[in-house]
């Protein structure tokens, strides 16, 4: 009776260890082959990447000599202008500090700059997704915003060892906090991306605006993505 006792336990444990490893398995399977075929696919988007680039650097090399000057001169102004507005965000930084100093304010976390190219964005995803050519070697996690000028526009959704996948603002399921050109007290709103055909327009959907918000006359207000 104890044999038939303990085999049948020894059976129960048996399928219940084939049961998760059956719904286990799958799924690592599966993540496995993502994961190798974007390690696969790598090489050959940063080549594509490289292509481009090269293309526009020759682009630029054939353009004559007086284009060229023009676009120095241009960019020494846009130089001399950034260097003073490093020097006031520089005062900006200091200040900052010293009263941060005397309310004895806690310290915020540090964030690292990554800069990265975007490496593929494709037509039937053109505003939910694009892949940039930086990853898990260059310190990118999932959930790290993505900044262009001074506008979040994405999220990092999936992170690979050199490239990751970005999802976009106007992306279905997209979700962030923003500010409305005009409003001096900055109330906080929240923009959610919505679906859209692949050539059209990018749409997005801003909630819980202020009542006593009043848009610039005869203007569309902007929206200023803030993460």
């Amino acid at each position: 009776m104890d044999n038939n006792r303990q085999g049948a336990k020894a059976s129960y444990v048996a399928l219940v260890f084939f049961i998760g490893l059956w719904m286990i398995l799958p799924s690592a399977v599966r993540r496995f082959n993502r994961e190798a075929f974007a390690e696969f696919q790598a090489p050959a988007l940063h080549l594509v990447g490289k292509g481009r680039d090269l293309a526009r650097y020759w682009e630029l090399k054939s353009r004559s000599p007086e284009e060229l000057l023009a676009a120095a001169r241009d960019l020494a102004r846009i130089n001399a202008a950034l260097e003073l507005k490093i020097h006031s965000l520089d005062d900006a930084r200091k200040e900052n500090f010293r009263l941060r100093e005397i309310l004895r304010y806690p310290k915020t976390d540090e964030f690292v700059t990554v800069v990265a190219r975007v490496s593929v964005r494709e037509t039937s995803s053109w505003w939910q997704r694009i892949i940039i050519r930086k990853g898990r070697s260059d310190g990118v996690r999932p959930g790290c915003p993505v900044v262009f000028g001074d506008r979040v526009i994405g999220r990092v959704s999936v992170v690979h060892l050199t490239t990751s996948e970005v999802d976009l603002v106007t992306s279905p399921g997209f979700r962030c906090t923003a500010f409305l050109e005009g409003d001096d007290q900055y109330h906080v709103v929240h923009v959610s991306g919505r679906a859209g055909l692949a050539l059209s327009a990018p749409r997005a959907m801003v909630s819980i605006i202020p009542l006593g918000y009043n848009p610039p006359a005869g203007q569309i207000a902007k929206v200023m993505t803030t993460g």
